[in-house]
């Protein structure tokens, strides 16, 4: 019998080493992770929540309008705003302007269109209502 015939030498290129698969699996965690932080909900901060409230809180109160024939009023403060009877306090350091002292009344008829500013800080984000629909946008200078 010949002298290599039966006899297998070992395959070194057979599998992964331990460091290999160690390596392959540092890259796996580190592109789920970034990928992770990436997917994840910004915080918005607490002028945009305020604002995206009082946008909400027009647009139901415009909806509810539609819906029964019924106005509110509008009032906005110093230290907050009323609709429909329920008054809203803004966060220190939070100010809402735009309307005048008597308020507006928003109704499917008689909404007519303003602006709001909600501003804290250097931080200010717009109400825009066009008589039928609000919305909430950054506004100008903000970062």
């Amino acid at each position: 019998m010949s002298r290599g015939v039966g006899r297998r030498l070992p395959d070194r290129d057979a599998g992964l080493t331990l460091l290999e698969t160690l390596i392959v699996l540092a890259v796996i965690a580190v592109v789920t992770g970034a990928t992770v932080l990436s997917l994840s909900p910004r915080r918005e901060s607490a002028t945009e929540a305020e604002a995206r409230r009082l946008a909400t809180t027009i647009q139901a109160a415009v909806d509810r309008s539609i819906a029964t024939g019924s106005h509110d009023l509008l009032v906005v403060d110093d230290t907050g705003y009323a609709l429909a009877g329920v008054r809203h306090a803004l966060p220190a350091g939070t100010a809402v302007t735009g309307l005048p002292p008597a308020g507006v009344s928003l109704g499917f008829a008689t909404g007519h269109p303003f602006t709001l500013v909600v501003a804290a800080g250097g931080d200010r984000w717009m109400v825009a209502f066009d008589g039928l629909r609000a919305a909430a946008v950054r506004g100008a200078g903000t970062s």
